[in-house]
């Protein structure tokens, strides 16, 4: 057998080999491929809500339908309220005098960062990834299904309110297990 007619034979080996298992294969063929990205978009605005593309860029006025990446975030004004749609189902409700930023929204999670205010998350149950909302003074986790998350920095205040489902809260000192209808106050 010729070099040139072994190595064309090898390299349809190792195509059929990596097509046949998905965990050797590339991200750009396979299963692997059929991962979509995904997003998340702000709709119904009501009163002042402002959104940025990137943590140093300055706050705009937001519009319906506007595009939230990793980095950016909105913020909502006195009264003001929005919602939040990321494309797998999941929802982030604004109350009114809330700033956030997105830190992650990857196929496998979802990061928030809540510098101030309070939010409600809704999960698609089975959650399939995680759902985390970062303070300063902790982390509050969705495991599915219904979360309220609210901070007050001026006295470093985190409430947590699981509605449904399970919840917990994480920091240095451990974790803190919530179920439906349970509420944990931290202050540090």
């Amino acid at each position: 057998m010729s070099q040139h007619l072994m190595f064309t034979c090898l390299v349809m080996l190792a195509i059929v080999a990596m097509a046949c298992n998905p965990t050797v294969a590339d991200s750009t063929s396979g299963p692997a491929a059929t991962a979509v990205a995904r997003l998340a978009q702000l709709s119904e605005l009501r009163n002042t809500v402002e959104a940025r593309n990137t943590a140093s860029a300055e706050w705009q006025a937001a519009v319906e339908g506007q595009p939230i990446s990793v980095g950016g975030g909105a913020k909502t004004g006195e009264d003001a309220r929005a919602r939040v749609d990321i494309s797998d189902g999941a929802i982030v409700r604004l109350g009114a005098d809330t700033q956030f930023e997105l830190t992650e929204l990857s196929p496998k999670a979802t990061g928030l960062t809540l510098d101030a205010g309070k939010l409600w998350t809704s999960v698609a149950t089975p959650l399939s990834g995680t759902f985390e909302i970062e303070t300063p003074v902790g982390v509050a986790a969705v495991r599915g299904s219904l979360m309220g998350a609210e901070y007050f920095p001026a006295d470093r205040r985190f409430i947590v309110t699981c509605l449904e489902g399970l919840c917990k809260y994480f920091n240095t000192q451990g974790v803190q297990s919530l179920t439906t209808l349970q509420q944990l106050i931290v202050k540090k």
